[in-house]
């Protein structure tokens, strides 16, 4: 595993965050969902 800091703003990062938050939707109701954007 290797971990490094990127920048929020690269197109790849906001393309993860995305898959992640369609992912948990998919898994959780709304009201369990507390998703925030890459800015927090």
């Amino acid at each position: 595993m290797n971990i490094e800091k990127l920048n929020p703003d690269a197109p790849e990062v906001h393309v993860l965050i995305t898959e992640s938050n369609h992912y948990m939707a998919a898994l959780y109701p709304a009201e369990s969902n507390h998703i925030e954007g890459v800015d927090g």
